[in-house]
C-alpha cells in the first residue's frame, strides 16, 4: 500500500490567530455573552469545515505565506491569485469537480464564521461558478433500480 500524503493541516498546526478565531466560532457562550457563529454547528459540519480549513491552510503553507503571515487575519491572506493557484492544486490532486467546489465552501464557510464582519463576496462568486461548473464523478442514475425490480427482489426474498 502507498504511503498516505496529508494535504490538510491539523487544528493544532494552525496559525495561533486562526486556532484562537476557531475556537470562538465554535463555542458557546458563557452565561451571557453570545454564542459563536459556528456553536450551533453538528459535530460533522464542525469536522468537515475544519478539515476543508486545514486544507487551504495546507496549501498556505506550500505556498511559503505562512509563517510570515501567521498574525495576518485570516481574511486578510485570501486574495484572486491565491484561490486560483488553490484551486489549481485541489485539481492536480486529482480531486473531483465537486469536491473541489466543496472544499471552497469549507474555506468560505470557516472564514464567515471566523471573520463575521469580512467581505465574502469574492469567495462566495468562486463557489458559485465552480458548483455550476461541477459536473458528477459518479452515474448515481445508473444505479437506481425501477420499483418492479425491488418487488420483485423483495417478493423472491421472503419465499
Amino acid at each position: 500500500m502507498g504511503q498516505v500524503i496529508r494535504t490538510s493541516v491539523s487544528l493544532s498546526a494552525w496559525p495561533e490567530l486562526d486556532q484562537r478565531l476557531w475556537h470562538s466560532a465554535t463555542t458557546k457562550g458563557e452565561f451571557l455573552a453570545p454564542d459563536g457563529k459556528a456553536a450551533h454547528w453538528v459535530p460533522e459540519t464542525k469536522r468537515q469545515v475544519e478539515k476543508g480549513y486545514g486544507k487551504w491552510v495546507y496549501y498556505l503553507t506550500l505556498a511559503s505565506a505562512l509563517p510570515s503571515e501567521e498574525s495576518v487575519s485570516p481574511f486578510d491572506r485570501v486574495t484572486k491569485d491565491r484561490l486560483r493557484a488553490y484551486v489549481d492544486l485541489l485539481t492536480n490532486q486529482g480531486l473531483a469537480s465537486q469536491t473541489i467546489a466543496s472544499r471552497l465552501t469549507d474555506l468560505c464557510e470557516a472564514l464567515r464564521v471566523m471573520c463575521p464582519s469580512c467581505d465574502l463576496t469574492v469567495i462566495k462568486h468562486l463557489v458559485s461558478v465552480l458548483n455550476m461548473r461541477a459536473t458528477p464523478s459518479r452515474n448515481k442514475a445508473a444505479r437506481i433500480k425501477h420499483p418492479f425490480e425491488i418487488w420483485g427482489a423483495a417478493c423472491k426474498a421472503m419465499d
